[in-house]
């Protein structure tokens, strides 16, 4: 389990020099020069909402333990892909990013409820919400650059986040109290209306 959790951990941290070297995305004017897999790539890692929502699915997936330990991050990035293709296809989904920081409070709230919530009730909140994250990831797609390895590259990403995630959910269920989760899930949420503050 530690080798998983230092392996997680150490991909998310891969990522973002990994995708430096490649480009420097979103301040090139020249469309030949973009780089779509860098810039999906850095996507979910440079939005605070996003990291933090992908890291609480993978946290409540690994507190769940048994099937939930990948059943939730399957479904994440499932449904993250059906928004990613709603955008790409123009159909229009209102207040999107209000949403996702409503995403960002339920999971913290969620994981503040440190497992008491079942899995039915926690599935398909995750897939809602997962939708909204791969609307709004497609929505950034650059100018004349490939949907395809864009694509690619902000599902790996998310992959990596919500790996660490379980990574670390299932390393504190086997030796963390449930105030660590009540504590983690409080942070989340505070997180949230920190960010909603922003924009007001």
């Amino acid at each position: 389990m530690r080798r998983l959790a230092s392996f997680s951990l150490a991909l998310v941290a891969g990522l973002l020099p990994a995708a430096l070297a490649c480009a420097h995305p979103g301040h090139d004017p020249d469309p030949s020069h973009v780089h779509p897999f860098a810039e999906g790539l850095l996507h979910p890692l440079f939005g605070i909402d996003h990291l933090l929502a992908m890291v609480a699915v993978g946290l409540l997936a690994g507190r769940a333990g048994g099937r939930a330990a990948w059943l939730l991050p399957a479904a994440f990035l499932a449904a993250m892909s059906l928004g990613g293709a709603l955008s790409a296809a123009s159909v229009h989904v209102p207040w999107v990013e209000y949403g996702i920081v409503a995403s960002v409070a339920a999971f913290g709230l969620l994981l503040a409820l440190a497992g008491k919530a079942p899995l039915r009730t926690v599935l398909p909140i995750v897939a809602f919400f997962a939708v909204l994250h791969g609307w709004a990831h497609m929505a950034e797609l650059p100018a004349a650059a490939s949907a395809m390895q864009y694509s690619l590259g902000f599902l790996l990403a998310t992959a990596a986040l919500l790996a660490a995630g379980v990574a670390l959910g299932l390393a504190l269920h086997r030796g963390a109290s449930q105030r660590t989760f009540r504590l983690a899930g409080g942070a989340i949420v505070a997180s949230s209306l920190v960010i909603l503050a922003g924009w007001l």
